[in-house]
């Protein structure tokens, strides 16, 4: 072909192979990002790329302990501790329940149980009573004081999760439940799992 002659509009066109030669030579790949959006990444960098395992478990480590922490904190105003809390909440549900019960329910010894029910009821939020038939028998009861904190509690919790399904919207929200229901059911989790957790009030 001579100098400034074009090339024929009938040039061959590259074969299947060669499409694939030239497609494993691409040095960029896409991934996902954090956030959920589209980036290209050099493969050298493939295997600095967290495995999917560990990636999966350091998120839910995060959401665990970190939504833990922020929790424990939002509950400070309100002068209660996380497992303080929990226990309202094992009380609310049962109505009024043995000591034994209620460290059953929370997973506690009895003598840690009688520790954090010492102090609920120095706050005034729990009436603890000897049995009428058996004073052996120690019965626990939310408080009007208590019943109160834990309505005040749930509603500051339902303004968290509003502010951050607001930051999420719909789409992302709902695509999150679907997800979360998948993760539940294949590690084999029931709602009966999850009956000590904020959730459990309402």
């Amino acid at each position: 072909m001579g100098n400034g002659e074009r090339p024929p509009h009938n040039a061959p066109i590259p074969c299947p192979g060669e499409v694939e030669e030239r497609e494993a030579s691409v040095t960029e790949m896409a991934t996902v990002t954090r956030n959920g959006s589209m980036t290209l990444m050099d493969e050298s960098s493939e295997s600095e790329q967290v495995p999917l395992r560990d990636q999966l478990s350091q998120d839910i480590a995060r959401v665990t302990w970190g939504g833990a922490r922020q929790f424990a904190a939002s509950l400070v105003p309100f002068g209660l501790t996380l497992q303080q809390y929990f226990t309202l909440v094992a009380i609310n549900r049962a109505g009024e329940c043995t000591m034994g019960t209620l460290a059953n329910h929370t997973h506690h010894s009895l003598g840690t149980m009688t520790g954090i029910v010492d102090r609920l009821v120095r706050q005034g939020m729990v009436n603890r009573r000897s049995h009428a038939t058996d004073r052996r028998v120690v019965l626990v009861q939310l408080t009007s004081s208590g019943m109160e904190t834990l309505a005040l509690v749930e509603e500051m919790r339902l303004v968290q999760l509003d502010a951050a399904l607001k930051k999420m919207g719909e789409p992302q929200a709902r695509n999150l439940i679907r997800l979360l229901g998948q993760y539940l059911a294949a590690m084999d989790l029931n709602t009966s799992d999850a009956l000590s957790g904020p959730g459990a009030l309402a």
